[in-house]
C-alpha cells in the first residue's frame, strides 16, 4: 500500500476511534441518551411527555399554565408557592438536593407528600397506569427545571441520571415484600356508564364530552363542581384507587381549592356519600371499568377487545 494511502487509513481510524470514544463519554455522561419519545433526552421531549404521555398536566399546572389542582403546582402560585419546583425542592428534605428530591417524588411520590396533600393520589410515574420509561422521566425532570429558570447543561443532565440511578430499571414486579397482587373481576364500561348515569354521579363530577340523560334534574343541577372532575382519571390512577374511591371516598381526599369548599367538609371529610350498601359488585366493577375507560379511547358502545 502506498505511503500516502497508509497515512490517510491511519488517520480515518484515528478520527474514527476518536469519535466513537466521544459518543461514549457523551452517553456515559447523561447528556443524551436514546429514548423512545423523540430520540434523545431533553427539554422538548419532555414538554410533550408532561402535555401528553405521562399525564403529568391533567394533575400539575405550572404557575398559570393550565388548571390542575389535584396536586402541587409546578410553577409559582402564590401564597402557597412562592418559588417554581427547581427551587423549592432543595428546601423539601434537607438530606436531599433539590434534583434528588424531584426524582424520588416522581419514583416514590409518598416519600414526602405536601402539606394540605393527601397520600397516594399520585402513583409511581414509571409504574401502571402511566409506565413511563426512565429515559422519559428524565427528560419531564429537565423540562420542569427549565420551567424553574434553572439553565440545563450537560452537568445538570448528568446529576439527574445520577439521581435516577437507584431507580432505573425498576418497576413493581419484582420488589421484595410486595403485597400479593388482586385480581378484579373483568367488568363492562358501557354497562359502567349507565351505572354512572343511574346513580347520577355526573351532578357532582365532571367528564368532559360525556352525555348523559339529566332526568327530572335542572339545569342548576349539573353545575358538577361537587366533586373532583373525573376527566382523564382512568390514564392515570389503578382500578384499586377508582373502587376505594366508590366505597370508600375519604380514604384520599383531594384538596379543595374552592373557597366554598364544595366537596370537603372544613375538618377534611369528603361529602361524597360512600356506595357500600347500594351498589351491588357487578355495578361496583362496571362502573370501575367505565371510570378506568375514562382518558383512553374506549367509549360507551365500542368494543375494547
Amino acid at each position: 500500500m502506498p505511503k500516502a494511502a497508509r497515512i490517510i487509513l491511519f488517520g480515518l481510524t484515528y478520527v474514527v476511534a476518536y469519535m466513537l470514544l466521544g459518543v461514549y463519554l457523551f452517553r456515559l455522561s447523561g447528556a443524551s441518551v436514546p429514548t423512545d419519545i423523540s430520540g434523545e433526552i431533553s427539554v422538548a421531549a419532555g414538554e410533550t411527555v408532561f402535555n401528553g404521555l405521562g399525564k403529568c398536566s391533567t394533575c400539575h399546572s405550572i404557575g398559570d399554565e393550565g388548571s390542575a389542582v389535584r396536586c402541587p403546582n409546578f410553577g409559582v402560585d402564590a401564597p402557597r408557592f412562592t418559588a417554581p419546583i427547581g427551587l423549592r425542592a432543595a428546601s423539601r428534605k434537607p438530606e436531599l438536593s433539590a434534583i434528588e428530591y424531584i426524582v424520588e417524588s416522581i419514583y416514590n411520590p409518598n416519600a414526602y407528600v405536601v402539606e394540605g396533600f393527601p397520600k397516594n393520589v399520585m402513583k409511581p410515574i414509571n409504574r401502571p397506569p402511566i409506565a413511563l420509561d426512565d429515559d422519559a422521566i428524565t427528560s419531564v425532570i429537565l423540562y420542569l427545571l427549565e420551567k424553574s429558570g434553572i439553565d440545563v447543561t450537560d452537568s445538570v443532565i448528568k446529576e439527574v441520571v445520577t439521581a435516577q440511578h437507584p431507580f432505573r430499571g425498576k418497576d413493581a414486579a419484582g420488589e421484595a415484600g410486595a403485597a400479593p397482587a388482586i385480581t378484579f373481576p373483568e367488568g363492562d364500561h358501557e354497562e359502567g356508564f349507565y351505572v354512572f348515569e343511574s346513580m347520577k354521579c355526573f351532578q357532582c363530577h365532571l367528564i368532559e364530552g360525556a352525555e348523559f340523560d339529566p332526568g327530572e334534574l335542572t339545569p342548576e343541577d349539573l353545575q358538577g363542581g361537587v366533586g373532583p372532575e373525573l376527566t382523564g382519571i382512568g390514564a392515570i390512577q389503578t382500578y384499586e384507587y377508582l373502587y376505594e374511591s366508590v366505597v370508600n371516598p375519604n380514604a384520599v381526599v383531594l384538596p379543595d381549592p374552592s373557597p366554598d369548599k364544595k366537596y370537603s367538609a372544613e375538618d377534611g371529610i369528603s361529602k361524597m356519600p360512600d356506595f357500600l350498601d347500594t351498589l351491588t359488585a357487578r355495578e361496583l366493577v362496571d362502573l370501575a371499568a367505565y371510570l378506568k375507560s375514562l382518558g383512553t379511547d374506549l367509549e360507551p358502545g365500542e368494543d375494547d377487545e
